[in-house]
């Protein structure tokens, strides 16, 4: 089997497209408003391929074969660490990765301040609360949270955010962002992200909004802003899509101003790369490829010589099958955005649409290979032509200039795709006629042969991938 690709871009691998050998050989048959929470983020080198990230609530294997499960992580807080010019009367707030029992859960302050009632919500994955008297003015407090979700696991990494408190006198402190999202360097964003900034203090929305802007590539602006109740978290996205692959560069100039007029310390720029575009051309897998006729069940190779659908001159009714290895695509891919499978057709033999009604394409799954069968039926053979359909079969058509099947199995392809451990990263095709008869000796085909067309099917997949 030979893969090629074609896209946008360097793609996860590249191999010359080639037919396959063509021996002649004998035919086969075959609660609460919550303050608005940044994410935390990750710092990533500019634009380097990701590598496979572990879930962080998943367990962990060991060596000794034993998953030891994680605890909870501080996602994110409000205020955000390092803000400044916080109100003394403000709500706080955690977000957790994962659901943390409320029981256990410990909020500790320095200097020290007595929380107030906790809140909880999403499923005990957020909590809210005040403080049951104002915080100190013009102080800088470090909370610490501790605590297990209902497994007993304790909560992990950094568990503590520290803040300045608004004090008395004029604020003359230029704010700062803290925190964006995504961050930079980040790669395989949608092509339409929003963005999020976290500034230290309040900001004046109208200075901040004109300061922001797109640097590359050129004719992108950004759209409507979004503010969270505090004017401390920005959020925005650009008026169209970016194409995909696309390196884009962001800036907040300095012109970003508080609420008390003070100047953006550091103009802040920013970079991602966009989710990137290719298309993978597989060829047919011989093993699971071909025609098989019922009831002989006859299958005595799996070189591709002649295939076809409908009925021979004797008593067999037969059906295609098409198989194709997905091992090609890579495995961070982020979605399926189409599948077609493209099967040329040689010649139509007798009338085979009038005479056995609408040509029928469904789903199936015969395993790594159509077993064969010589002399009786093979019971694995009888099992793979009778394979139970994965879904409702459609009917389709074939075009004429030139003669061949071109069709649409983008959902079958992608359910596959999502299921390719169980099935071993294949995904299989069945061909048949609806009301298959043989009441005449006469052969009734749609055919394919390798003279012809030498490689039998084609599935050409376009995905995203970062």
């Amino acid at each position: 089997m030979a893969v090629s690709f074609l896209g946008t871009g360097p793609g996860p691998g590249l191999a010359e497209h080639a037919p396959m050998p063509n021996p002649r050989v004998l035919p086969p048959r075959n609660l609460l408003l919550l303050l608005a929470l940044l994410s935390a983020c990750v710092e990533i080198p500019p634009f380097d391929d990701p590598a496979p990230g572990a879930n962080e609530d998943a367990g962990t294997l060991q060596d000794a074969g034993t998953v030891v499960q994680q605890g909870p992580r501080l996602r994110t807080t409000a205020p955000a660490d390092g803000s400044t010019r916080v109100p003394i009367d403000s709500a706080l707030g955690f977000t957790f990765s994962k659901p943390v029992q409320p029981s256990t859960l410990q909020v500790s302050f320095s200097p020290p301040a007595t929380p107030g009632a906790l809140v909880w919500a999403e499923d005990h994955t957020q909590v809210t609360f005040q403080t049951q008297s104002p915080l100190a003015e013009d102080t800088t407090y470090t909370v610490t949270v501790q605590g297990t979700d209902p497994a007993g696991n304790a909560l992990e990494g950094v568990n503590s955010v520290s803040f300045t408190t608004a004090g008395p006198q004029p604020d003359t402190t230029p704010p700062s962002v803290l925190s964006t999202t995504p961050s930079s360097g980040a790669i395989g964003l949608e092509r339409k992200p929003t963005i999020k900034v976290t500034f230290s203090e309040p900001m004046s929305r109208a200075a901040t909004e004109a300061a922001v802007s797109f640097t590359t590539p050129a004719g992108f602006t950004p759209g409507e802003f979004s503010w969270n109740a505090t004017s401390t978290e920005v959020s925005f996205s650009p008026t169209s899509e970016f194409a995909y692959g696309v390196s884009v560069a962001w800036r907040i100039s300095n012109s970003a101003r508080d609420t008390a007029g003070n100047a953006l310390s550091t103009e802040t720029s920013m970079n991602f790369r966009a989710i990137r575009l290719n298309t993978a051309i597989i060829d047919f897998e011989p093993e699971t490829s071909g025609s098989l006729g019922a009831p002989s069940y006859f299958l005595q190779t799996h070189y591709y010589n002649v295939a076809w659908v409908g009925d021979d001159s004797g008593a067999n009714i037969d059906r295609l099958f098409l198989g194709f290895q997905l091992d090609k695509l890579p495995d961070n891919l982020t979605r399926v955005v189409s599948s077609r499978l493209k099967w040329p057709v040689s010649m139509i033999i007798g009338d085979p649409l009038s005479k056995f009604g609408p040509l029928l394409l469904e789903p199936v799954d015969v395993g790594d290979v159509i077993e064969l069968s010589f002399s009786g039926p093979n019971p694995s053979t009888v099992a793979d032509y009778h394979a139970v359909a994965l879904a409702p079969a459609v009917v389709v058509s074939l075009s004429d200039k030139p003669l061949r099947g071109d069709f649409d199995v983008t959902t079958w392809t992608t359910q596959d795709w999502g299921n390719r451990n169980l099935r071993n990263k294949r995904t299989q095709y069945r061909l048949r006629f609806e009301t298959p008869n043989n009441g005449d000796p006469v052969k009734d085909q749609i055919y394919s042969d390798s003279y012809d067309n030498p490689i039998l099917a084609t599935l050409w997949v376009t995905y995203e991938y970062p």
